[in-house]
């Protein structure tokens, strides 16, 4: 890969590479390692240069997933969403609401997180969700839901106590 082709390619998803990782780790310095640990891996390749700027895309994504899958395994723990300083969170009623979606987010499989924040917080497609996690296209719409509705019943499960609570 030529030095203004990696530019390209850089300037095109290096925000939205990070915060990926820093929503599927929780970790800012975790983001800034496995972005760049992703970007030397994609350096490395010798046939880059023959896929099409959608496929570095793609691949790209699918090789970080693959980082952050391998940093759990050597950590053996699912890891917390960022902490609230990275979040952009407005005043009032908002924060209750941020904080009850870390939480539910928290619950969930970090298979769950990824997938769910593919899908609402990059916007990708299913066949883009399928490539970046190895998925096929047609599995992504039923782990979606079932993701969903994980974080329906954790969510339910956290306003009944939090309403229990207050007079």
């Amino acid at each position: 890969m030529d030095h203004d082709a990696f530019c390209a390619l850089h300037a095109t998803t290096s925000r939205r590479l990070w915060a990926y990782v820093c929503a599927a780790t929780g970790d800012a310095d975790a983001a800034d390692e496995l972005t760049q640990e992703a970007y030397v891996r994609m350096l490395a390749l010798h046939d880059v240069k023959d896929m099409t700027q959608a496929h570095q895309e793609n691949y790209l994504f699918r090789l970080t997933t693959n980082l952050i899958r391998d940093r759990y395994r050597r950590a053996k723990r699912i890891v917390p969403l960022p902490s609230a300083h990275l979040l952009s969170v407005s005043e009032g009623s908002r924060l209750a609401e941020r904080e009850l979606v870390e939480k539910t987010l928290v619950q969930l499989r970090p298979v769950d997180r990824e997938l769910l924040w593919l899908a609402y917080a990059e916007g990708a497609t299913h066949q883009e969700i399928g490539t970046a996690t190895g998925y096929k296209a047609q599995s992504v719409r039923p782990l979606l839901h079932k993701a969903k509705t994980r974080a329906r019943e954790i969510l339910r499960s956290l306003l009944a106590s939090t309403n229990a609570r207050t007079p």
